[in-house]
């Protein structure tokens, strides 16, 4: 499954978790109807007695009308403020569960190895680098959440730092970016605010078993009708709760199978995850979690994070423990080993060895055009995957920095800069203008910081600067929206300086703005899914025609932007479309036009994404340049793009 078939089924998932909820939400208000009825008929209560001595019916459609209301408030609202909760980010979910945050400088050396091989994955993969999270629990367990690029997290347990080898958390953190990159955070977020709708009606129940009232020896007198009321309400909230937990299983079970499959897929290692569950079978504690919240996020970590009954089979999220090792590892022999020892090779010596044969088969491989349908297949194909070639791409990439960048990427004053820095004009006097203009609005930290990097001499080749913004970008996450709206302002400034921008340029600050944008408080819900390329078929004409004028500057054989525009019309089923002069395709048009294409549903992004590719190239290998572009557009439209297979 590619991923933009893993968006589709995640956003399928999500519709038919709605109408499961919303069928749960029928039943519920026709039982919670039928208790109170009975409870009301055995008070007495279903008649009061009229003023001239007529019985009238106390139950009408009017109480009906408000019962009903007061339920599907009391669930939908508790839905609501769950899902908001949750969406502010992952970093709520992880101080919900007591995660502390770690960082490069962290004295344990466990710690930075794990670090390490989030960094690597997220480089291969092409998304901004999580923030990471340790919780204190001896499980061996881990989850990603989040709800945006810009709020994603990873937590990893301390039993798991402490059991697992460097191939094995490998293995884990590959599973968590395959939720990462599937679009399964999202629903993971809505699952647990579905269940905390449903569980409130349960809540209401057994708050009114205990409503009394109290006579002078402090006894309780309870309402009989009341307490069977509540009692009623109990058993309806809590069966719909675990009818919504089996629901939630059904969804999730069949993820967890696919991660496990990804997982393999970006390591090429099944003895990675699969020793990693093996050491899960071998712990006393397994992927157990103490924490009392644990269950509302159960269905997000690696692996069971709750006690395992023998009814608790029926909404489990996780698949049991021995089939998921018997799917990674056919010969298994059923037993598991001595808690941390592993017959797989573990050290990252040997890890090493294999990444530089690994970037050899991926350039062999790569990135070439033998025909523009096969290229283009290839290319969007590519997003959303990480295979061998792309980690240890990866690994040299993220060892292959200069190491004044490298450490401007880990401090929040330093990686402002360093984002500064990568726009910087090559011209020595705009070069000026612009750091004059940081010297007199930017912090002076940032400033100071950015003046080091530029008297350091050092460059970043262009297949570095978009790994380098990833590494980067999780550090902006402690500005202020003070700061974080004075840093988009500089910017803009820098941008604009020389009075024109490549779109590379433009494409790397897009990337940038809209994760800062996402930290914003106020910020502007997603728009209105567009479910056909068509819909938007202007501003597909403006993407195609500017990576056309692009291309067709670029390209050294016969090439003209008119049959490259042409081209990429036909590969997107676009018809009627003209080529925009480039005088017409200003900063502000491709900006607006490009905010309007992210809101395309996921199969027609690979459509529209098809014919920028051949916007950028004829017949012949697509150059490193221009993959990058194709990068920074891809992360505009937040589809995650690896990088190059050998670009390194």
């Amino acid at each position: 499954m590619d991923f933009f078939e893993a968006q589709e089924c995640a956003r399928r998932n999500t519709v038919k978790l709605m109408l499961l909820f919303g069928l749960a939400i029928v039943v519920i208000l026709a039982f919670t109807n039928l208790v109170l009825y009975y409870s009301l008929y055995l008070e007495g209560a279903l008649y009061n007695m009229g003023p001239d001595g007529i019985r009238e019916p106390s139950w009408g459609l009017g109480a009906v009308f408000w019962i009903n209301l007061a339920v599907l408030v009391l669930i939908l609202g508790g839905t609501v403020y769950k899902i908001s909760a949750l969406s502010s980010g992952g970093d709520a979910v992880a101080a919900m569960l007591d995660g502390v945050p770690i960082f490069s400088d962290d004295p344990y050396p466990e710690r930075k190895q794990l670090l390490n091989i989030v960094e690597e994955m997220a480089i291969a993969s092409g998304v901004p680098v999580p923030q990471v999270y340790v919780l204190p629990e001896p499980g061996i367990n881990a989850f990603a959440a989040g709800f945006e690029q810009s709020d994603t997290v990873i937590g990893v347990t301390a039993g798991a730092l402490q059991s697992l080898n460097r191939e094995q958390l490998q293995g884990v953190i590959a599973h968590e970016f395959s939720h990462i990159l599937s679009g399964d955070m999202r629903l993971n977020v809505r699952l647990a605010g579905v269940l905390h709708g449903i569980m409130l009606l349960g809540l209401v129940g057994r708050n009114l078993c205990y409503s009394h009232e109290t006579d002078d020896y402090g006894r309780r007198k309870s309402s009989f009708s009341l307490s069977l009321a509540g009692i009623g309400l109990i058993v309806i909230g809590y069966a719909g709760y675990l009818c919504g937990r089996i629901i939630k299983a059904a969804i999730c079970r069949q993820r967890e199978y696919l991660a496990d499959a990804a997982a393999v897929q970006f390591t090429r290692n099944p003895q990675g995850i699969g020793g990693a569950l093996l050491q899960i079978g071998a712990s006393r504690q397994g992927g157990l979690l103490r924490h009392h919240k644990s269950e509302q996020m159960s269905h997000a970590f690696f692996s069971n994070a709750l006690p395992f009954g023998f009814f608790s089979r029926l909404w489990t999220t996780h698949p049991p423990l021995a089939m998921r090792i018997h799917r990674i590892l056919p010969d298994w022999n059923g037993e598991f080993p001595t808690l941390g020892v592993t017959s797989a090779p573990s050290s990252q010596q040997a890890a090493q060895q294999t990444a530089g044969a690994a970037v050899q088969r991926g350039s062999r491989s790569a990135l070439t055009l033998e025909g523009a349908a096969v290229t283009a297949a290839s290319l969007v194909g590519a997003a959303g995957t990480v295979n061998e070639a792309h980690v240890a791409t990866a690994r040299i990439l993220n060892t292959s920095f200069p190491e004044i960048l490298r450490k401007a990427t880990h401090d929040p004053f330093a990686a402002r800069a360093l984002i500064f820095f990568l726009l910087l004009d090559e011209q020595a006097e705009v070069r000026e203008k612009q750091l004059q203009h940081l010297k007199n609005a930017a912090d002076r930290g940032v400033y100071a910081e950015i003046r080091r990097l530029a008297k350091s001499g050092v460059r970043a080749a262009t297949g570095q600067k978009i790994p380098l913004v990833d590494l980067a970008l999780p550090r902006l996450r402690s500005l202020s929206p003070g700061q974080a709206r004075l840093f988009l302002d500089n910017l803009q400034v820098l941008i604009r300086a020389n009075g024109r921008i490549s779109l590379f340029e433009w494409c790397l600050a897009k990337m940038v703005r809209q994760y800062v944008a996402g930290l914003l408080p106020g910020r502007k819900p997603a728009g209105r899914p567009v479910a056909d390329l068509e819909a938007v078929a202007d501003e597909a004409a403006v993407l195609f025609s500017a990576f056309s004028h692009l291309a067709a500057k670029a390209e050294k054989q016969d090439c003209n932007a008119e049959e490259l525009f042409a081209a990429a019309r036909a590969e997107a089923g676009l018809t009627g479309l003209s080529l925009l002069p480039a005088t017409t395709l200003g900063l502000g048009t491709v900006d607006k036009a490009v905010d309007r294409l992210a809101a395309l549903v996921p199969s027609e992004k690979a459509r529209l994404l098809r014919g920028c590719v051949y916007c950028l190239c004829s017949n012949t290998a697509i150059p490193q340049q221009q993959w990058e572009l194709l990068r920074g557009l891809c992360a505009a439209l937040a589809v995650p793009m690896p990088p190059m297979s050998g670009s390194a």
